[in-house]
């Protein structure tokens, strides 16, 4: 049993890490579809927020793992314990979304707690409209009113700067340059000077008009970490 555990402990060490996905506020775990699609052969776990009636599954992995997150799914990673991540690769993310006194590129809090508001009488307004900003006119199914207002809390509230300057595994930003949510500036004020910053010529839901470029600078990533 002592060996068969050993060999076991060996190839757990030598197998390629899990790639979790983690997708944007508004959206759900199909964004990753296309993307996912193109990762194979390799472990891709999509995590799922539950915004629109799907059972949340947000639980990470217990061995090493590649977060990649789109938008505030991004941001929500540099809030979880890191210890086993090898990379955080974000998609149109940012450390901080909000406009405050030392950070003046931010969005205005405002136009999230106006949403908020309006999501508890016309949730699939709000989503349409949100989705239309930012150019995508998809479908999606019924809005949970209440997961929604609580990811945009987290939004409004969340600041990871200090944790992406200090955290351990490299992180890796890909940013569109016709992103109408996260524009240039503000990407430049989170990531810029702090860690590896690329741009695409793209919009805000890259996973889902840019797949395959997507795929590539997270397999270019996966290259130079694990030769």
């Amino acid at each position: 049993m002592t060996g068969h555990h050993s060999d076991r402990t060996k190839e757990n060490a030598g197998e390629a890490p899990e790639l979790v996905l983690m997708h944007g506020w508004g959206y759900d775990a199909t964004l990753w579809d296309d993307v996912a699609s193109l990762l194979t052969p390799r472990t891709v776990r999509k995590l799922e927020a539950g915004y629109f009636g799907a059972a949340p599954c947000l639980a990470l992995p217990t061995r090493p793992f590649i977060a990649i997150g789109h938008s505030a799914g991004g941001l929500w990673f540099l809030k979880q314990n890191l210890t086993l991540c090898q990379a955080v690769i974000l998609i149109n993310s940012f450390t901080r979304f909000t406009r405050g006194e030392d950070f003046p590129l931010g969005q205005a809090p405002a136009i999230l707690a106006r949403m908020s508001r309006r999501l508890a009488t016309a949730p699939n307004d709000v989503i349409t409209l949100f989705r239309k900003n930012i150019g995508d006119t998809g479908t999606f199914n019924d809005p949970v009113s209440d997961r929604l207002m609580s990811g945009l809390a987290d939004l409004a509230a969340c600041d990871a700067r200090y944790q992406a300057r200090i955290m351990t595994p490299p992180l890796y930003a890909l940013a569109g340059s016709d992103d109408p949510l996260v524009p240039p500036p503000l990407s430049r004020a989170c990531f810029e000077n702090l860690h590896h910053l690329a741009w695409a010529e793209g919009d805000h839901v890259l996973p889902r008009t840019q797949p395959h470029l997507c795929a590539r600078f997270i397999r270019n990533i996966l290259d130079d970490l694990h030769p």
